[in-house]
């Protein structure tokens, strides 16, 4: 390893002193062993800068779903709550919750096998998510969708479900039915509604006696001679120091760790340098760290990461399009969920791949999902496809040939012809040779106008956190509770590997955040947390 150097450029990690040194330095034994920067804990602060104390039996950082939902059973459970966050208002990113048994779900008689969904999940993370926490989501997790649905709809919003891949019944790439979201004046769209929800747990939350204070960063836990975590110390929007005082609990519900470039580097340095469209910067993770707590036993965190393997009538995989990458090469099975076509085009060169299709696909996705891709929401015609694709806004380029769909996309147009071809020829013998995808999925690419569009991998977040039990309780390195702190949400360790898999979609929102928050929530105001 001694030739070896990081290549990760303004990352600091720190010297046996506490002092923090580039990572460009050459990666040795010695060195690999430092902390990083944000390892090293920051100097306590002290008793003369803060102003003002605030007690409460529960206190939780962070105004996301996870948070809020924990603030709500609580509250609801007879608990004085205080939550405070560094945002300026409720945060929700996103929009699909899972949950298995649901009223809704019972409704439209969705019930899947969930050993098969479960081992499907454990195989592709090579079996290191904690099933003991996967269990408790699917033994609780349509109590806790109930719960929020009854408070989404006496808002006046509709809950509908999402429809999901393609896949024959034995598929390995199934996406099981339970993604739950909501439409309702504003949003047209169910699974861009997460705003919608932590708006509604937000006003719940405060109906319930529960204060909210924004603009409050959280900086340090305060653990006692005991080993017990008994308060926060946090900034406020003035400058000042308040400590938040919790006599049953502190919890953390701060995200994921998305912004923080440090913390990628070393639990998911696969997407360093990707731009996240989460904010977070792992603020929880690390004063749990700081306190004593474990990462999780799943070193590699989780990236929820997508690319669209093409344009599909399936929000989540099922591509009967064809993909190539920059030299119009295709480079594999397009039928896969947008999980793994992330990481698949992460290996392609500049990360760049290409959708190429025709108008006949609008027959398949009106033919698949007749109303629409969320089950209660309007239907969708092949006309409302097609409409769709020339919507300038939709980042998708038409041509009347090849040629200029290939001047367009800035490809080789010989390349992208012999493709083309190659792939009509499969198309049409029904089989694919070369990459064996499912003969339903071959639609030739003949006759135009011509359809394309460039994908590159996105990140929504990355997944992963402190070691915690089915309790919500956090750990350290020796499995012992870390008394008086609990996570909930992103925080959340153990869940994931490798990647999100999005084949229970809406797991994050629907385990770690809903059931998880709902469940502490209820406990620590029964004291049985």
């Amino acid at each position: 390893l001694a030739g070896c150097s990081h290549n990760v450029t303004g990352i600091v990690k720190g010297g046996d002193t506490g002092t923090s040194q580039n990572t460009t330095e050459p990666l040795t034994t010695e060195t690999a062993a430092k902390p990083w920067a944000f390892e090293i804990p920051p100097a306590a602060i002290a008793d003369s800068k803060i102003t003002k104390t605030v007690n409460a039996e529960i206190i939780v950082i962070g105004a996301g779903t996870s948070g809020l939902v924990c603030a709500n059973t609580a509250a609801e459970g007879g608990a004085k709550v205080v939550v405070i966050a560094k945002s300026t208002k409720p945060v929700g990113f996103g929009g699909s919750n899972h949950a298995y048994n649901s009223r809704i779900m019972k409704k439209h008689g969705f019930n899947y096998d969930i050993n098969k969904a479960v081992r499907s999940e454990m195989a592709s993370a090579s079996f290191q998510p904690d099933q003991r926490k996967w269990s408790l989501f699917y033994k609780y997790s349509g109590e806790a969708m109930n719960w929020l649905m009854d408070k989404m709809e006496a808002a006046g919003y509709t809950t509908v479900i999402e429809r999901l891949s393609f896949d024959d019944p034995t598929g390995v790439l199934t996406a099981h039915i339970g993604a739950h979201s909501w439409i309702g004046a504003d949003v047209k769209l169910g699974g861009d509604s997460q705003p919608q929800v932590a708006s509604v747990l937000a006003a719940t939350a405060l109906k319930s006696g529960v204060e909210i204070n924004y603009n409050t960063v959280a900086e340090q836990l305060v653990r006692n001679s005991n080993g017990r975590v008994t308060a926060v110390i946090a900034k406020t929007s003035d400058g000042t120091y308040t400590k938040y005082v919790g006599s049953k609990a502190i919890v953390l519900a701060t995200g994921d760790i998305t912004g923080d470039p440090e913390m990628l580097a070393k639990y998911c340095p696969k997407v360093v340098g990707m731009q996240g469209l989460s904010p977070n910067t792992g603020d929880g993770q690390k004063m749990g760290l700081w306190v004593g707590a474990a990462w999780q036993k799943v070193q590699q965190a989780a990236p929820m990461c997508i690319g669209a393997p093409g344009i599909s009538p399936d929000p989540y995989g099922a591509c009967p399009s064809l993909m190539v990458n920059k030299d119009a090469e295709r480079y594999s099975n397009e039928d896969t969920v947008i999980s793994f076509a992330g990481y698949d085009i992460m290996s392609q060169p500049e990360q760049k791949v290409f959708g190429i299709w025709t108008a006949k696909l609008a027959e398949i996705s009106a033919t698949w999902y007749p109303f629409g891709s969320f089950y209660g929401s309007p239907g969708i015609s092949q006309a409302d496809v097609i409409t769709g694709w020339d919507n300038p806004a939709s980042g998708i380029v038409k041509a009347d040939t090849l040629n200029d769909l290939a001047t367009k996309l800035g490809l080789p147009a010989g390349a992208l012809k012999a493709t083309v071809n190659r792939y009509n020829t499969l198309c049409n013998n029904r089989i694919d040779e070369d990459f064996h995808k499912r003969a339903e999925l071959l639609i030739p690419i003949e006759a135009g106008p011509f359809y394309g569009s460039m994908f590159s991998p996105m990140m929504f977040a990355v997944t992963g956190g402190l070691r915690t039990n089915t309790k919500m309780q956090i750990l350290d390195k020796n499995e012992k509770v870390i008394p008086g702190l609990y996570g909930v949400g992103s925080i959340v360790g153990d869940m994931y590997n490798n990647c999100y898999t999005f084949l229970v979609t809406g797991m994050n929102l629907g385990a770690n955040c809903l059931t998880f928050g709902y469940l502490t929530g209820k406990a620590l105001a029964a004291g049985t947390a």
